[in-house]
Order: structure tokens, then sequence, then C-alpha cells
């Protein structure tokens, strides 16, 4: 609006001036709540919010309150940890090649001491396959022969277990893995 326009409206009087107002007013109200709009109070797209700072989400607060303490463990608390067992399953020893001084061989060399670190792991999971067999025996009283009966859930020639097919299941459903034939 130039200034010769605006003086125009001043010239027809109050009630013009008034509207004039109040339509600068509404177009000023609706330019602001549209600038005001970002991805959480309307339908935009988080990638329209940009990088200022009222995009950011705030970073939460602690509703704990402060008791002056220091972080992590505290004075006069005793600790827990792994304790080293006497007779480990498996034991693999390190002797050095060669004096680390010198470089002399120490192939011949008897071990003054030792230090001991143990390492608690899972085993690698392995399959086991139990063949089972029904024997089939001559009766020595009447010459007949009787064939030992395999257990009910032997019902195939060759076959995967219980144990293994609840744990294919379990992958499967509980862990969306595939089935594979």
């Amino acid at each position: 609006m130039t200034r010769s326009e605006a003086e125009a409206i001043y010239d027809q009087g109050k009630t013009a001036v008034v509207d004039c107002l109040l339509n600068v007013v509404e177009r000023l109200q609706a330019l602001e709540e549209q600038f005001a709009k970002n991805s959480s109070n309307s339908s935009k797209p988080p990638s329209s919010d940009g990088l200022s700072k009222e995009s950011l989400k705030p970073v939460p607060q602690s509703l704990r309150k402060k008791t002056g303490k220091v972080r992590g463990g505290q004075k006069g608390h005793e600790g827990a940890t792994l304790i080293q067992i006497g007779t480990p399953d498996a034991v693999l020893e390190y002797h050095p090649q060669t004096c680390k001084h010198c470089q002399t061989s120490l192939a011949t060399s008897r071990p003054i001491t030792y230090c001991r670190r143990q390492v608690f792991e899972m085993p690698i999971p392995t399959v086991i396959v139990t063949e089972h067999r029904a024997f089939t025996l001559g009766c020595p009283c009447c010459g007949k022969e009787t064939t030992a009966v395999f257990p009910e859930t032997i019902t195939q020639p060759v076959q995967y277990g219980s144990r293994l097919l609840g744990l294919a299941t379990y992958l499967h459903v509980g862990h969306l893995e595939p089935i594979l034939k």
C-alpha cells in the first residue's frame, strides 16, 4: 500500500480506516500462524522444519534431585566381579621365546612363575548326531527273530531332534529368520 492509497482510505472516514486496520491485523495473524507451524503442530513433514533452534527437541532434564555425591560407586561400597575358579575347563599356556632384554633363546629355560587370567565364554554350538540301532536277536528256545522297537520320537532314517527343531522354531518365529530346507 502506498502513501496516497492510505490517505484515500483516511479521507473515506472512520469506518474505512477501522475496516482496513482490521483487515491488516487479520492478515498479520494468518501469516504468524503459518510461520509458527512445524512438524510437531501440523501435518508438515519433519524435513521442512530446517535447523532453527525452535525445531530442535529440548534436551530432557533429569527428575532426580541432586545429592552432592560424585558419580559412580561411593567410597566404602564393596564391588562385585567375576571370581577365578580353581579348575578351568581348558588351560592355554604362553611361553616367551626370547629374552626381551638380550634376545637369547628361552627354549630350555624353566618357568619361574606365571600369571593367570580366565575368560568365561559360551561354547560354540555344535550339532551332535546320535545313531539309534534296533537289533534283531534270535531266540535260543524257539529260534524265531525279535527286533527291538525304536523310541516313539524316532520315526525316520534321518531326522532332526526335538531341541534342534525347537531352536529353529524360536529363530523363525522370534527373530524372523528364514527356514532353509
